[in-house]
Order: C-alpha cells, then sequence, then structure tokens
C-alpha cells in the first residue's frame, strides 16, 4: 500500500470519532470550563503571561498557558462557541494519529500497521472519551507532545540520527509548557531505554543535546521565573498543586488503588484491545525485523514506566493515562498484525497483504460502531449543573430571552457563557433572595429551602432546572 493512500484512509478513518458534533454539548464542569473561562479573558485582557479567572491571577489552574494560547487562537479564528474552545485538542488528536502512522508506515515500513493503530486509537474511549480528544483539556495536546519526543527519541537511539534528540527536547519543551510536570513522566523511560541500548555516551556527548536542554531551560525557566515575578505566589502554588499535593498526598480526594489504571484499561477504556497488547509485543520481541523488534522492547518501556510513575502518584484520575495509549494501540495492533503476518504472508506476499487488510477491517467494524455513535450522539453523564448549562447554552445560541436572573451559585461552565455571550446572571444564595427576584434553581436542596420560606410563581421549567418568580416570604 502507498504511503498517501493510507494517510487518506487514516484521516477518513477518524474523522466522525474525533470531529463529529465536537461542539454539541455544553462545556464541561471543572476543567474545560477553567479553561474556556481562562481563555475567553485572556482573549479579551491579553494578559499572555498570567492567566486569569475571574479578573485575578489563575492560582487554582497552575499550568503553564499553551493550551490556553492555542484556545484564544481558535476563539479570534472561529469565534465565541464551544467549538473553538475543543478543536486545538481535537486537531492535536489527529496530529498524533499522523505521526503515529508516519511512523509506522516509514520507519517500520508498514502502512497497514499503522492504519490499524490509528484505527484502534480512535475507537478507544482513553483517547477520544471525556477529557480527551473531544474536550477542551490539556492531555490531547500533551500527548501529542509526548508521543512526537518519545517517538523522536527512539529515532534517535535506533539510527543514530543526532537531530532527532534536538526533536525530542524541543517537543520535550512543548509537553511541559503543556502541562508543566506531567510532561516529564516518561523520563524514565527514555533513561531504562538508554541503558538499555548502551547510549549513555552518545546521549550526553552529542552537541545537539545542550542545543537542546539550553532551549528548553530557556523557555521553561524563563516562563516560570516571569509568571513568579508578575504573579507572586505561582511557584510555591505550582509545587502545592503538582508536586507535593498531587503526587506525594491525596488532592480534591482523588484516591483509588494502585491498579487503579488498569482495571480502567479493561473495563472501559481499552475494553476492545487491551488483551492483544501483551500478545503483540511478546510476538514483536521474537520477530526477525530488527527495527520491529527494537520498538517493541521501547514500547514496553514506556508503558510500564509510565504505568510505574502513574500508579505510585497518591493522587490518581482517569485521563492522567491519556498519554500512554499511542503505545498501547501499538503494542495492539502488531497483535493483531504480526499473527496475520504469520498466518497469511507464508502462501503469498501480495494475498497475505489482502488477507490481513480484510481481517482488520471485521475486527475494527464493531468498536468503530460504538465510537461512531458516542461521537454522533454525545450525551452529558454526570449530574449537578447539567441542566442549568444546557439552559444557558440554548439562550446563547438562539439568542432567545432569558427569564431567569439569578443562581445560588455559578459554576464555571455557566460562567464561561455569562462571560462570552454577556449574559446577566447574578449569584445569590436562596436565604438571600428578595421579593421579585428570578431564581433559577436545578438542586433539591435550595428547592426545599425556597418551598419553606417563600411564595413564588414558576415562569419557566427546563429540564431538571426551574424559573421561579419571588411573590413573597413564608
Amino acid at each position: 500500500m502507498k504511503y498517501n493512500t493510507g494517510l487518506v484512509i487514516v484521516v477518513l478513518l477518524v474523522a466522525l470519532p474525533l470531529f463529529a458534533h465536537l461542539d454539541q454539548l455544553p462545556i464541561n464542569l471543572y476543567d474545560e470550563a477553567r479553561l474556556a473561562d481562562n481563555a475567553i479573558e485572556m482573549s479579551r485582557n491579553h494578559q499572555w503571561l498570567v492567566p486569569t479567572y475571574l479578573g485575578q491571577p489563575e492560582m487554582w489552574n497552575t499550568k503553564p498557558p499553551l493550551m490556553i494560547w492555542f484556545q484564544v487562537l481558535s476563539l479570534k479564528i472561529i469565534g465565541t462557541c464551544e467549538l473553538a474552545i475543543r478543536i486545538p485538542s481535537a486537531l492535536a488528536a489527529l496530529a498524533t494519529l499522523l505521526i503515529m502512522y508516519r511512523f509506522c508506515a516509514k520507519r517500520l515500513k508498514r502502512p497497514i500497521l499503522g492504519i490499524l493503530c490509528c484505527t484502534i486509537m480512535a475507537t478507544s474511549m482513553g483517547f477520544v472519551g471525556e477529557h480527551m480528544a473531544r474536550t477542551g483539556d490539556y492531555d490531547a495536546l500533551l500527548t501529542f507532545f509526548v508521543t512526537g519526543y518519545l517517538l523522536s527519541y527512539f529515532v534517535f537511539i535506533d539510527e543514530d540520527k543526532r537531530e532527532y534528540l534536538l526533536y525530542t527536547l524541543l517537543l520535550i519543551t512543548g509537553a511541559v509548557m503543556t502541562k508543566g510536570i506531567a510532561g516529564l513522566l516518561p523520563m524514565p523511560a527514555l533513561l531504562v531505554y538508554m541503558l538499555y541500548r548502551k547510549k549513555f555516551r552518545s546521549v550526553f556527548t552529542t552537541p545537539t543535546f545542550y542545543m537542546g536542554i539550553t532551549f528548553f531551560i530557556v523557555i521553561v525557566t524563563g516562563y516560570y521565573l516571569l509568571r513568579e515575578h508578575y504573579n507572586p505566589g505561582y511557584l510555591k502554588a505550582v509545587y502545592n498543586n503538582e508536586l507535593g499535593g498531587r503526587y506525594s498526598e491525596i488532592n480534591e480526594n482523588h484516591e483509588a488503588p494502585w491498579y487503579f489504571y488498569l482495571v480502567n484499561l479493561a473495563i472501559d477504556r481499552f475494553n476492545f484491545w487491551w488483551y492483544l497488547v501483551p500478545i503483540g509485543l511478546v510476538i514483536g520481541l521474537y520477530s526477525e525485523a530488527k527495527s520491529i523488534k527494537n520498538f517493541c522492547v521501547f514500547c514496553l518501556v514506556v508503558i510500564v514506566c509510565y504505568y510505574a510513575v502513574l500508579s505510585s502518584s497518591a493522587t490518581k484520575l482517569w485521563w492522567y493515562d491519556m498519554p500512554v495509549y499511542p503505545w498501547l494501540a501499538i503494542g495492539a495492533a502488531l497483535g493483531i498484525y504480526l499473527i496475520c503476518e504469520l498466518l497469511f504472508c507464508q502462501i503469498n506476499k501480495r494475498l497475505g497483504a489482502t488477507l490481513i487488510t480484510t481481517v482488520t477491517l471485521l475486527i475494527i467494524i464493531y468498536p468503530y460502531n460504538i465510537v461512531i455513535r458516542f461521537a454522533l450522539s454525545p450525551r452529558m453523564d454526570y449530574s449537578g449543573n447539567s441542566s442549568m448549562v444546557r439552559y444557558v447554552q440554548e439562550v446563547s445560541r438562539h439568542k432567545r430571552r432569558m427569564l431567569g436572573s439569578a443562581v445560588p451559585l455559578i459554576d464555571q461552565n455557566v460562567l464561561w457563557y455569562m462571560e462570552a455571550f454577556h449574559l446577566d446572571i447574578e449569584s445569590t444564595p436562596v436565604a438571600e433572595l428578595k421579593i421579585g427576584q428570578k431564581p433559577m434553581i436545578y438542586d433539591d436542596g435550595n428547592r426545599q429551602y425556597l418551598d419553606q420560606h417563600f411564595t413564588y410563581e414558576i415562569l419557566e421549567q427546563y429540564e431538571q432546572m426551574t424559573v421561579y418568580k419571588i411573590t413573597g416570604t413564608k
């Protein structure tokens, strides 16, 4: 199969899982909403070094602002909408798939393997699900940079192409500028593989290493020091949030056993493919092709080291392992590809390639159908303010009059719609409501308080959210 033919097939296969109905759901609560709030404020105040939240320096979200910069650029190009917040993640995910395909097609000389790897990634909820490729969070962009620098490092070690060491360090800089310390989590894998291949001197005696490390220090250290200068206390917040406060201590009650990520793989996030990963890597380790054998060793090192670091962290969240999915996918793809190669290519090379393609298509039909349904009919699975945020989304999209004017608590995603579309909503606890106010209530606790203390009339009902007008007290 020709390279360009395979490239077109990959783009066609992954387009719907990544981009279909990308703007249908309202902005998600917490991380996506916080980034979206930072982006909308930065697009207006032009404070590029210090993201803000409610006009104050951002100290809850302490990551460097590369992702926010991309979202601001997207807001400028596309306009104020959910798509502008999410398209940088979707494009980063597409770029990750394309570099994986290019590596398989050009370096491993197996375009079909690249197509299979990309399809497995695009049918894995750990890659395309919530908080991943289809939402405006950090993790898709982080995965792009991590995948890029791991592949570049492998090429440098395996083929002694020294410019790839420079690419490695440039991409590491991008990873850190995306999500701080999380961009460095694969470092143990680089060290282990370097020692395994006995390339210590090759790394540390190469001038390009010092060029790259100088660039890293100037950009990363320069940003953190400048941020501290303009935002005193920032470095302490980074330490508390990303180092001591998240790795060594349980943060925000996100506690789980050490096998948390492995269980998630099997149950939901890689459930169609996980069992093929050890099969593919073991077969690859015994491959006669040196490139396949070395790459399987590298994949195994990356997967084991990354999960060892994540599993030893006190704080565990299910999206932290997204950067591992390209490596799990290549392992699963090798499981299918190498078995088919052993079975079919002994008969006839051309016939074998056709049979491999046919088997691949048959295997991916069911998981591909699942992910397409997920993309075409996205749903909000969390409770809480979902009806409220859908209401303000509908108001902003259809430019209809909003009957309510107050909520007990303005959540981060509701705030984005207020800022983006200039909605007039004030935060008023139910105990402080006054006659004539029009609160929007979506939870039972506030609804019960309203029933006990006020008389009212109902102006509008929207799913679980009700718009009231306070007419008196009891």
